[in-house]
Formats: structure tokens, C-alpha cells, sequence
């Protein structure tokens, strides 16, 4: 599969991004038509969701990769940026299965094709692309502090934002009175930041490994 450039003509591989590139902005661009909604049983517009923010990082990557395999430019984003949109969007999927779909007892709507899509096709679709589009060059661990960029300015957005204007919290986890306290709450950022942390260095020690 990491031979895809080489073993798929750049035609059918241009199709293939633009059909994961046209259903991930389908289901990215609804939310901002759309008025606030259950969500996670979380009634919030769809938008302030870390899931449509990182599926929108996931679009603009695969537009970009759609256009300089178009324009047959073997030009592609830096292999840290390509890293750490890859890390967003499996922390997404992961904490998806293995956090809130326990915590919310496996509520049909959770199963449903857009939740499926976001959480678990892309994500799997962009490992993929990180592996066959990045930059061979390779990845120092003093890069790692970049990971943690937007995860930090996601968390000062969920407080200062989303708690400062609709009353509620985007996620069960960061809501103190469902987690028993602020501690706790610190607890399952730490833990979390920890999975950003043990994705970066898998992810780096694979691919420094390819690249030799």
C-alpha cells in the first residue's frame, strides 16, 4: 500500500482523493448550515466539534494533494504539518471508540454513515496519504511541541469559547460535572496528551524508517 504512487497511475489516484475529498467535505460543510444539534447528546452547533475541525484540516490536505497531482507538481506539505493532521485526526477516531461510544453506551446514532465516515474512514485514509505523500525527509523529536499546538488552542477555545457562550462543554470528558471535578478532567487531558505523544513517536520512528 506504501507504493501506492508507484503502483497507481496518478489519474486513478487523483479519483481516489477526490471521491474521500468530496464525502469528508460533505459532511464537514453541513454543519455550518445547520442549526445547533444533539450531538454526543451535547446540544451545540456541529462546527465547535474537535471531529468537524480536524475532518476540516483532513479537506484542505486533500485538496491539496488533489491539485499538485493535477498540476503534476511533486510538491507536498512538510512532513511535520502532514504528521500532525495525521495525529488530530486518529486522536479522533480513537478517542471516538474508545472513550465516548463507552461512555455514551453505544447509542445507535453514533453508528451512523457520517459518524463512521469521520471517525474511522478518514482517519484511516489520511494514516494511508501520511505514508505515501510526505516529504521524505525525516522527523526530529525536538518537533514533537508543534503537535500540541492546536490540541492547546483547542482546550482554551472549549472554555473561554464554547463554555463562555453556549453554557456547555464540546466533549463529556472536559465537562467537570459529569468527570467529578476539575481533577479528573486534568487527568483525561493528561492521558490524552500522552496518546498525541505516543502517535508522534510511532508515527515518526515509522517513518524515519521507510526513508531510511
Amino acid at each position: 500500500m506504501f507504493c501506492m504512487k508507484g503502483r497507481i497511475s496518478k489519474s486513478i489516484q487523483i479519483v481516489i482523493i477526490s471521491i474521500f475529498f468530496m464525502l469528508t467535505a460533505y459532511f464537514v460543510i453541513i454543519p455550518f448550515f445547520e442549526p445547533s444539534s444533539i450531538h454526543l447528546d451535547i446540544n451545540l452547533p456541529l462546527w465547535v466539534f474537535y471531529t468537524i475541525q480536524t475532518n476540516i484540516f483532513v479537506c484542505v490536505w486533500y485538496g491539496f494533494l488533489i491539485l499538485n497531482l493535477a498540476r503534476d507538481i511533486n510538491r507536498f506539505p512538510g512532513q511535520v504539518l502532514t504528521l500532525a493532521i495525521t495525529i488530530y485526526i486518529l486522536i479522533t477516531g480513537i478517542v471516538y471508540w474508545a472513550v465516548l461510544i463507552p461512555m455514551l453506551g453505544a447509542q445507535p446514532a453514533l453508528f451512523r454513515f457520517r459518524n463512521i465516515w469521520t471517525h474511522t474512514v478518514t482517519p484511516l485514509f489520511t494514516l494511508l496519504c501520511f505514508f505515501v505523500y510526505s516529504k521524505k525527509e525525516r522527523i526530529s523529536f525536538q518537533k514533537a511541541p508543534y503537535v500540541f499546538i492546536y490540541p492547546f488552542l483547542y482546550l482554551v477555545f472549549s472554555y473561554l469559547f464554547v463554555f463562555t457562550v453556549y453554557g456547555k462543554y464540546p466533549y463529556p470528558f472536559l465537562n467537570p460535572e459529569i468527570m467529578g471535578g476539575f481533577v479528573p478532567v486534568a487527568a483525561s487531558c493528561l492521558l490524552i496528551s500522552l496518546l498525541f505523544l505516543g502517535l508522534f513517536t510511532g508515527l515518526r520512528y515509522l517513518h524515519n524508517k521507510r526513508i531510511g
